[in-house]
């Protein structure tokens, strides 16, 4: 039934997190972009402890060499924050968030384009966190149009 389904599919998701790390800029961008994928299609069934296990890879493909795979991730994690329960742990939100600041001042617009979009819909799981990173980061970054962006939203 669903749960043997479900079950399988965690099992080959938590693979697919470990190849995220290929050599093969193809094959993590193909990962990137089945993630997306997967992360529609587990909505709401993703518990608290598997998302502390994908989290941490998917924070890795953020920092890829390649900006396609950037961007594919940064959409992956537009995606995974819908699964989020709002009241998910302050701290390793906090963490997830800086992490994804650093790439909204980003050189490359589609990829600080694409990373706007997932810390928006961050704003869903704790947008007094996102605002309060976002107001830090601002002070920060080169372009702060994209920060203000995050804070008229949340």
């Amino acid at each position: 039934g669903q749960c043997s389904r479900f079950l399988s599919r965690r099992n080959l998701f938590i693979f697919h997190l470990h190849c995220q790390d290929d050599e093969d800029a193809d094959v993590r961008f193909l990962l990137a972009k089945a993630s997306t994928h997967w992360f529609k299609t587990i909505k709401g069934m993703i518990d608290y402890e598997l998302i502390r296990k994908i989290y941490p890879e998917l924070m890795k493909r953020m920092d890829d060499s390649n900006d396609a795979i950037r961007v594919e991730t940064a959409g992956a994690w537009e995606q995974f924050f819908q699964s989020f329960p709002p009241s998910f742990d302050p701290g390793q939100m906090e963490w997830i968030l800086r992490g994804l600041f650093v790439h909204l001042d980003d050189s490359d617009l589609k990829v600080a384009t694409a990373v706007q979009n997932c810390i928006l819909a961050a704003c869903d799981v704790d947008p007094v966190l996102v605002e309060s990173v976002a107001l830090e980061a601002k002070e920060k970054h080169r372009t702060t149009a994209r920060c203000q962006n995050v804070i008229d939203v949340a």
